[in-house]
This record gives structure tokens, sequence and C-alpha cells, in this order.
């Protein structure tokens, strides 16, 4: 069982870590590029400074946990639509393809909301608190689903993605997949290991803020890489092809759509 000793160190650091991470957007500009990352963080930083400030246990940081959270988890939603739109900025028909590819997710998405409200009732907590966290596994389950889709696509074809939003990627998957992780195992604990998914849940924290403090930049805007590198060059030409195809079909496909529906109004 971890002490209760390392909790607030744990939680003083993850604040000045998020505080870092909001500093660094400001510097750089970027929370005009990524505005629903910029509002997660902001949402964070108010989560953060009531627990360090009042305390777990106390009613203020329970009401403040119990109406922020609920909004932190629906923008965790924009913040991955953000991100997805960034990663198809320069294709049009794949940035739609995008929208429906998070139509579907979100449509398997309830089956991880109803995995994790059928999960066993909690020893570590009850009430009000354990709605909350169900409804966030639930969610951040949904968006693990995004990510891995995203995460197949930009590594099958060797796409070129500015440095910030690969950054952005790879964070992400790791936030949410230890979030939804660590939340479940709070119906599997025993008493008394509730500091073990704090401090669980701080560790991962601190690390996605370092991430995005040390590794966005100004530069990682334009400055690209890709992802896949070990292919060769004929299978590199045939797989950006393909894309490119891709592309081309769903833009023609989104133009006679939208000429159809003007046709028929």
């Amino acid at each position: 069982m971890t002490s209760a000793s390392v909790e607030s160190p744990l939680q003083v650091l993850c604040l000045l870590c998020c505080l870092s991470t909001v500093a660094r957007l400001l510097r750089l500009r970027l929370w005009r590029v990524y505005p629903f990352f910029f509002s997660f963080l902001c949402v964070s930083l108010v989560l953060l400074s009531a627990l360090v400030y009042y305390g777990s246990g106390s009613t203020t940081f329970f009401w403040t946990y119990a109406y922020v959270e609920p909004v932190r988890n629906i923008i965790y939603i924009l913040v991955v639509w953000e991100l997805f739109s960034a990663v198809f900025r320069t294709y049009a028909g794949l940035r739609s393809l995008s929208r429906w590819v998070m139509g579907i997710a979100a449509a398997i998405a309830p089956i991880g909301l109803l995995l994790t409200l059928l999960a066993p009732a909690s020893r570590l907590t009850h009430g009000r608190v354990m709605r909350v966290l169900r409804f966030e596994r639930g969610i951040t389950f949904g968006l693990v689903i995004f990510m891995i889709i995203l995460l197949y696509f930009i590594s099958k074809y060797p796409i070129k993605l500015p440095r910030n939003v690969v950054v952005l990627c790879i964070l992400y998957s790791i936030w949410f997949l230890s979030d939804s992780a660590l939340l479940l195992s709070v119906s599997f604990l025993p008493e008394g290991y509730g500091n073990l998914v704090n401090d669980g849940l701080a560790v991962f924290q601190i690390g996605c803020y370092m991430g995005w403090t040390v590794l966005l930049s100004k530069t990682g805007e334009y400055r690209e890489m890709r992802v896949r590198h070990n292919i060769s060059p004929e299978r590199e030409r045939l797989l950006i092809a393909e894309l490119d195809t891709m592309n081309d079909v769903l833009v023609r496909a989104g133009r006679s759509i939208s000429h159809s529906r003007s046709g028929g109004s």
C-alpha cells in the first residue's frame, strides 16, 4: 500500500507540471492552434489547485471534482476531435472520413461505458464520486478506441505530420489508456488502496505534462516527421498513391452528396 505521505508531493508536482504546460502553450502561442487542448489543461489546473489547496478529503474538493470532472470528460472528446482534424488537415476527403470513423467509434464507445457500469461495486468509493468515475472511465475507454484507430492509420501510411501532432497522438494515448485502466481497477482493489490509484494517475499525468512541456515547440508546427520509416521507396509510392486515391474518392463522394442534397431541396 502506498504511504499517504507520498500523495501530497505527487499532487504538488502534478500541479506544477500542469502549470508549466499551460505556460508553455501560452508562451509559444500554441493555445490558438489547439484551443480544446488548452481548455483541457486549464480545467485540469482548476482540479489540481483545489486538490492541493484543500486536500482530497475536503468538502470543497469533493464538489469541485463532482462538477468539474464531467466537464473535463466532455473536453476529452473535443480534444480528440481536434487531433483528428489536425492529422487530416491536408486531406479534405479523409477529414470527412475521420468524422465517420469518430461516429463509428462513438457507437462502439457505449459498450465501454456499459462494461464499466457492470463492473463490481468499489470498496474504495461510492455514491456521486463512483458515478463520476464510471462516467469518466467509460469516456476514456471509448477514446482509447479512437486513438488506436488513429495510430493504426498514421502508422500504416507514410504520411508526414507536424511533430507536435505526433507528440499529442502519443501522449493522449498514454493518458487515456492509463486513466481508463486505473479507474477500472477501483472496482477490484480492496479497501485501503485508494492512494495506489491516485498515485498511479498522478505519475502518468506528470509524465504526460512533462512530455508536452518538453516536446511541444513552435518549430514543431511546421517541422514534419513520418511515423513509418522502414519501407522501400516502391512500397512508399504505392501507399501514398493509395492514400491520394482514397482522398480523391472521398472528396468526390462528398461533393456528390452535397449536390444531391442541394438538388433535393
